[in-house]
């Protein structure tokens, strides 16, 4: 068969193919058919999709962020309506996280996760753990969060809200002595992150034993343990565990202010600075000093009566 043999056979197939739509586009409801055969391909393609695949590939990019290895277990992913993963766990080098019976809604499409690659949803986590040496923190935990992801490394845009209760802190000491396990009624923390900071406008903490606030930046790196904090604790004198503990607290603490705790460097060992430190007390002489300056000036500024 010779070229002009194919191309007269093709040119026939295709003068035949164009008559015979020609006449189907002249049937009764044919564009309604059509239609409905692209929705539901498009349905099928929406419902089909492994959604689940693509999140254990997420998961795995951010065990390669963390440097630590991150177990997964059995996961039942529902398109409509809340999904859940049994159990999750995370290795640090001092400790571990673990997250029991969480439950997660995200919007997950093809544009968003694939070309859009931002995470947007919700998860609720009814047992949360966190221990790094001998503290642990447990809690009950929901977040709304909006994430813009970068690969590799953490989210580089997006906003990140946390909700704990019932929640409680063991382990910790004041000046060498153990204290009782905090309870917290409620932690509420509301974040931003631009071009990978995230900034903590303010986490609210409410209890019978601790009330406070956080506030501050986490410089996030690619490996998310080398990222760099710079958070401000400010503590309600008033608490009770501060008032159990004032004699140890004697100097640090004011009637009229916060006890202020500062917590900077990388994540994996960040320097804590107290208020009866020697850093501490600098700090807080420093604030003083421009409280002071402040209040010259407004005097300065303030008009003289005759």
């Amino acid at each position: 068969m010779d070229l002009n043999s194919i191309k007269t056979a093709i040119r026939t197939f295709l003068q035949s193919l164009g008559a015979r739509l020609k006449e189907m586009w002249k049937l009764p409801h044919v564009k309604l058919y059509l239609a409905a055969t692209v929705f539901l391909t498009l349905v099928f393609l929406v419902v089909t999709f492994p959604y689940e695949v693509l999140i254990r590939e997420q998961i795995q990019n951010l065990e390669k962020s963390v440097g630590r290895p991150v177990i997964v277990g059995d996961m039942d992913f529902s398109l409509f309506g809340d999904s859940e993963i049994d159990s999750i766990e995370v290795s640090l080098q001092d400790g571990e996280i673990a997250m029991k019976n969480v439950k997660f809604n995200i919007a997950v499409n093809p544009y968003t996760t694939l070309i859009a690659r931002t995470l947007r949803g919700r998860i609720s986590i009814q047992d949360f753990r966190y221990t790094v040496t001998d503290t642990t923190v447990t809690a009950v935990l929901k977040s709304e969060f909006e994430l813009k992801l970068a690969e590799p490394g953490p989210p580089s845009d997006g906003y990140l809200k946390l909700e704990l209760s019932n929640a409680f802190l063991k382990g910790i000491k004041i000046k060498g002595f153990d204290v009782p396990p905090i309870k917290f009624a409620s932690v509420r923390g509301d974040s931003t992150i631009q071009r990978g900071n995230l900034k903590l406008a303010s986490m609210k903490m409410a209890g019978p034993d601790l009330q406070g606030n956080i506030h501050g930046m986490l410089s996030m790196a690619k490996s998310f343990a080398s990222s760099n904090l710079n958070l401000t604790i400010e503590l309600d004198p008033d608490s009770r565990v501060l008032e159990d503990y004032s004699i140890l607290l004697a100097g640090a603490k004011k009637s009229e202010d916060r006890l202020r705790i500062t917590l900077t460097g990388p994540l994996k060992n960040p320097k804590a600075t107290f208020p009866w430190t020697k850093a501490g007390k600098e700090k807080e002489r420093e604030k003083d000093r421009g409280r002071d300056k402040v209040e010259k000036a407004a005097e300065k500024e303030a008009p003289v009566e005759d």
